[in-house]
């Protein structure tokens, strides 16, 4: 349903409302929380020198932000947050001075809150919303012992996570399955020990153990859970250093299949599922000659393949990246010239590798994590440096029509693109660079029709730069973090594309460097 249209209101009375939510003390005040819409971008300010962090949420649409207030004292202070799709539900942790943290529950929608776990259950570690916002999961620590929790949202019962082997064990490396009713996690003696791979029901918390044919002595170094929590592949060894072995587990029929082993190289992310769980490209060294290779197995038939094409002495596989969508694995790899790494695009179905960056002088190279290819057109956009002088830059590579493309500008000494973002294929592409001045990094996007590059944030103070930047949903405009208005404070600001107004959205701060430490745009 579309969210009204309400004009903006001005911002001392947002100020004000902000300060006379902070005098409700207890609960009942609660009742007339402010309620946050679909859409929103939730942010966290700094603590810094007796000023507590607040946690806000910013409608998209009339940019006013509204302070969330749990039940706690007004000097309380918000230690973090998770937000869950759509923006229908948060978690958060806050206290009262001197006191430990809380994790609180929000309903986004109605502006319910409720109390999830107290200091006295605990140190709360970590803790996140699953992939659908129907349950979440966090950590507690007693004594130097972390114990697993789940909580259904709606109603905010807390299961503790328990098996009989799960006395007095170290539970770490834990992580919500797709459809957010397993939750996974590593057990044991910590990161030096043995550990082993458990999964529990997110809903009860009974756990049991993914038997793993684990030699004694060996431990469970990582693990990666596939679509529909149906197949999960673990990265066995003696260490965590290594050597390695690699198992599949049908966790539906229980067949456990060993992959690879043993193999000195391996670490965690080095395996990706397809989005139906019918493949699993993995790197590994099978043939045992130290090097490893890009592997595709069909999880109906068993057949395991090499991906990548054939290696010059010295040259290996570096990093990957799945495009389920169409059946296509990106990589970079010194594949032509040993030490020299590129981009390539696998075609699983035909079978096929193409080069997908262009010529590379002495000493060019690509990046090998940042880069983004396109389901549906084919277009990869990567970093790359074109020669051992030039500076990492942003480029364009069509692997259906052919074509190249540098899309940012050209760069002041020193400078260089450190990261990127691509929307849908009509979105502008954003860039973070310190185009025009070495050590100030500022925002820009690129048009992809006209390729006009533009730049997202206002005029930066002396010393300012930008961290962070992300796209509005429908063309909404950009939401930046900055020090634009002081190079001791980062703030947070909306960048209106139809009128080219910049906004700030967080208050003035009430010291110097209370500012805004992370934000999120959720709806999308």
């Amino acid at each position: 349903m579309p969210r009204p249209k309400t004009p903006r209101p001005l911002r001392a009375p947002r100020r004000l409302a902000s300060a006379g939510l902070a005098a409700c003390l207890l609960l009942p005040c609660l009742a007339s929380a402010p309620r946050a819409q679909v859409g929103d971008i939730v942010f966290l300010t700094q603590a810094k020198d007796n000023v507590p962090a607040r946690l806000f949420t910013v409608d998209t649409e009339t940019l006013d932000a509204v302070r969330l207030i749990p039940p706690f004292h007004p000097a309380g202070r918000v230690g973090d947050f998770d937000v869950g799709p759509r923006a229908r539900t948060l978690l958060i942790t806050a206290s009262e001075p001197f006191n430990g943290f809380d994790l609180y529950r929000i309903n986004v929608k109605n502006g319910d809150i409720a109390v999830v776990s107290s200091p006295s259950q605990g140190i709360i570690r970590d803790f996140r919303v699953g992939p659908r916002g129907k349950v979440g999961a966090y950590r507690t620590e007693i004594a130097g012992v972390r114990t697993l929790h789940t909580v259904k949202l709606s109603s905010t019962k807390v299961s503790t996570v328990q098996a009989p082997e799960l006395d007095d064990a170290d539970v770490f490396q834990w992580s919500l399955g797709d459809r957010g009713k397993s939750v996974f996690f590593l057990a044991g003696e910590g990161a030096l020990g043995v550990n082993e791979l458990y999964r529990a029901k997110a809903k009860k918390g009974v756990a049991e153990k993914i038997e793993l044919p684990l030699e004694p002595g060996h431990t469970v170094a990582s693990y990666r859970v596939g679509p529909k929590e149906r197949f999960v592949i673990a990265t066995t060894g003696e260490s965590a250093a290594g050597p390695f072995h690699l198992h599949l587990v049908d966790l539906k029929s229980g067949e456990r299949t060993e992959l690879a082993g043993p193999f000195e190289q391996g670490f965690a992310g080095q395996a990706g599922f397809s989005d139906k769980g019918r493949d699993l490209v993995f790197l590994a060294d099978l043939d045992g000659s130290g090097v490893l290779q890009l592997h595709h197995r069909d999880l109906k038939n068993g057949e395991t393949r090499v991906v990548n094409g054939p290696l010059p002495e010295g040259g290996g596989v570096n990093w990957f990246t799945t495009d389920w969508g169409r059946r296509r694995v990106v990589y970079v790899a010194d594949e032509d010239t040993a030490g020299v790494p590129e981009l390539y695009v696998a075609d699983l179905k035909k079978q096929t590798v193409v080069k997908a960056n262009g010529p590379l002088g002495d000493g060019g190279e690509v990046d090998a994590f940042r880069h983004h290819l396109d389901s549906k057109t084919g277009v990869v956009h990567y970093l790359a440096k074109a020669d051992a002088d030039a500076p990492w830059e942003l480029y364009r590579s069509d692997t259906k029509k052919g074509g190249l493309l540098k899309l940012s500008e050209p760069m002041v000494s020193g400078g260089e693109v450190t990261q990127f973002t691509v929307g849908k294929p009509k979105d502008p592409v954003q860039y973070l660079a310190d185009q025009e001045q070495d050590g100030r990094p500022e925002l820009y996007l690129v048009d992809p029709k006209t390729l006009e590059v533009r730049k997202v944030n206002g005029p930066l103070t002396i010393g300012g730069s930008v961290l962070r930047g992300e796209l509005l949903p429908k063309g909404a405009g950009a939401v930046y973090q900055a020090a634009q208005d002081t190079t001791t404070t980062i703030e947070l600001y909306h960048r209106d594309f139809d009128t080219g107004a910049v906004t700030k959205l967080n208050d003035p701060v009430p010291v110097p460097g209370a500012g805004v430490s992370k934000f999120r745009v959720v709806g999308r």
